[in-house]
């Protein structure tokens, strides 16, 4: 039956049929390119807004620094550089940790971040007492 249909397909049948899907597959590029070239508007018009957003944050925030005493800011500098220093010390007490002894503080973060953050202190607490005294 599928050689009776193409016997009697002629060359001009099969071009039109042709033409017909190529006009309705660019149509449709041309759709696209068009929604990507809107989104692309309101994207840029977002950027601005969040632009003269931070503009107007970064104002504020010279002006909160500007009324902080210059000791208060000395003393937070050198509290964020110690800081610093600790997880700099973090970092490298992890790098010195087996490669088993990482892969549970992995598993255990992961596992930890399953309960809800406001119980997540009482019950790692309990388990290791638990683990602890022997029991399961």
């Amino acid at each position: 039956m599928s050689s009776i249909f193409f016997k009697n397909f002629s060359k001009k049948t099969a071009f039109i049929f042709i033409m017909f899907f190529a006009s309705f597959s660019l149509n449709s590029v041309g759709e696209n390119v068009k929604k990507s070239q809107s989104e692309k508007n309101q994207s840029e018009k977002e950027k601005t807004a969040t632009k003269t957003d931070y503009e107007a944050v970064i104002k504020e925030y010279k002006d909160f620094v500007k009324t902080t005493k210059p000791e208060v800011r000395d003393e937070i500098k050198k509290y964020r550089e110690k800081v610093a220093d600790l997880n700099k010390q973090k970092s490298n007490l992890y790098k010195e940790l087996s490669q088993e002894a990482q892969g549970y503080l992995k598993k255990e973060k992961a596992i930890r971040f399953k309960i809800p953050i406001e119980d997540r202190r009482e019950y790692i607490k309990r388990i290791y007492s638990d683990i602890n005294s022997g029991k399961n």
